[in-house]
């Protein structure tokens, strides 16, 4: 990849922060893909025309809005907070991770984005030796991703003159994906029992309905 003057000045910058990046493109913040679809419309098929025939006139059509999001997961953190390094770098409330890290021995990763077992290769890190910071990059590759579609139902009819009412069913992750996704999705702390696993979720399929007049 090719980075210009001011990339490189960047990731000069970053180099010796607490928080360093692998690269300046895979900060903490930073997804590969988003791919967010949003529609709407007014259906066409007979649920639609039966809706519209609830009233004496004809009104109220039967409009549909679905939203689709599909995305990579957020650079996953690690974390050594054992002060290995001996220079009192151990957390202090304002930075919520030391700058020490744990130590890597190049190896496949086995990349992981279900929850039935650990969401990469554990076995490759370990502790480093006393008095060094560890040669991991703090953030070198990519948790759980999304795969979202909400979807929502609204009918509206015409009850007076002056007045509307509108009824609307949503429903959010509508296919009710498991969707490991987030900064903290899997925990990236040497220091923790859990490390390497896959311990939050975003919620399951949540539906509601809801009725709302207009005048």
């Amino acid at each position: 990849m090719i980075r210009s003057a001011r990339d490189r000045s960047l990731e000069a910058k970053v180099a010796g922060s607490p928080y360093r990046c692998a690269g300046i493109f895979h900060c903490d913040a930073v997804r590969r893909i988003v791919l967010p679809i949003q529609e709407a419309g007014h259906t066409e098929d007979t649920v639609a025309v039966r809706a519209s025939r609830i009233t004496a006139e004809g009104d109220g059509d039967l409009l549909e809005r679905h939203f689709l999001q599909i995305g990579t997961g957020l650079p996953l953190t690690l974390v050594n907070n054992n002060d290995t390094s001996l220079l009192g770098t151990a957390p202090n409330g304002i930075n919520n991770n030391g700058i020490d890290e744990p130590e890597y021995t190049p190896g496949n990763l086995q990349i992981n984005h279900r929850p039935d077992r650990n969401a990469f290769n554990t076995s490759l890190f370990s502790l480093p030796a006393l008095g060094t910071l560890g040669n991991t990059r703090r953030r070198f590759f990519y948790g759980p991703g999304m795969d979202n579609t909400d979807l929502a139902l609204s009918k509206t009819t015409r009850t007076h003159d002056a007045a509307t009412l509108e009824f609307r069913v949503e429903a959010f992750n509508l296919f009710n994906h498991g969707q490991f996704f987030g900064p903290s999705a899997v925990n990236g702390n040497i220091s923790s029992g859990n490390f390497g696993q896959i311990q939050t979720a975003s919620p399951p399929r949540l539906m509601q309905i809801s009725a709302r007049i207009q005048f």
